[in-house]
């Protein structure tokens, strides 16, 4: 640690073309079957509405969720319906709120804050 910083690691798969094309595939299909796996959890959501604001499944949640059970997913032997019932019980566990009408402010940065940003600072998904 230098400065009370943690260092920051990234998972880098490669720097050739063909590396970087897997990753960027590898995103595509793992967002598509996030939105598949989250169907039925949205579902249970909108029918269970007793809140003031609408519920939708948390995107961060369930795409990191999937990335780390894609593996398990696609490479079992096992059925596959415990495994769907433990991942919608996990994208139902912290859904995000839909307010109507809610507008956050954005803060206005300078150019070199946000160079600093993206070169230093910012932690990166594969």
């Amino acid at each position: 640690m230098k400065n009370g910083r943690k260092k920051c690691t990234v998972v880098n798969t490669g720097n050739s073309v063909e590396a970087v094309r897997q990753d960027f595939f590898s995103t595509i299909f793992l967002t598509g079957l996030e939105s598949i796996l989250t169907d039925a959890a949205q579902a249970k959501l909108d029918a269970k509405q007793h809140n003031k604001h609408r519920q939708i499944v948390n995107r961060s949640v369930s795409f990191n969720v999937i990335k780390t059970k894609a593996f398990d997913l696609l490479n079992s032997k096992m059925a596959t319906e415990p495994l769907f019932e433990q991942l919608t019980a996990l994208f139902m566990s912290s859904p995000t709120l839909v307010r109507k009408g809610r507008v956050c402010e954005r803060k206005k940065t300078s150019a070199s804050k946000k160079l600093d940003f993206y070169k230093r600072r910012k932690k990166h998904c594969f």
